[in-house]
């Protein structure tokens, strides 16, 4: 067996691998998993990729018009158009509108983490806990 990832890995990550008998894919809405957010929509991977590129898109807006919308309207409604953006045009048409930061001050970091790990921060791990918890996978 061996693994072949789809996406970049960046460093801390964990890998999680689900073995299935299917074959369904990453896609697999058939989880049994007792899911945190019971309240909120599955998302698949695909939700994380479109999330991403839809804040690689609101972010580039934003920094290409911020000191406009500023000198014209005021800080104050660069919060309110990022708050428009987000939950009355977003929030109706995707189901990935929860991935998106609740201001558009945390919008940087956002986008530099990627929308999954921005929603679970806690699966990065820092190099000592990957040296006192981490085991390699060699002998499978």
């Amino acid at each position: 067996m061996y693994l072949v990832a789809k996406a970049d890995i960046p460093a801390g990550m964990e890998i999680l691998v689900n073995i299935n008998n299917d074959n369904e894919g990453d896609d697999n809405d058939d989880d049994d998993d007792d899911d945190e957010d019971k309240d909120l929509p599955h998302l698949s991977s695909s939700d994380f990729r479109n999330a991403d590129q839809s804040l690689d898109k609101i972010h580039s807006f934003f920094q290409k018009h911020r000191e406009d919308i500023v000198k014209i309207y005021g800080k104050k409604k660069i919060n309110e158009l990022y708050s428009y953006m987000i939950n009355d045009v977003i929030r109706r048409s995707d189901p990935s509108y929860q991935l998106f930061p609740k201001t558009v001050e945390d919008l940087q970091s956002a986008v530099e983490m990627g929308s999954f790990r921005t929603k679970y921060p806690e699966i990065t791990k820092d190099l000592q806990w990957l040296k006192d918890n981490g085991q390699w996978l060699d002998g499978i």
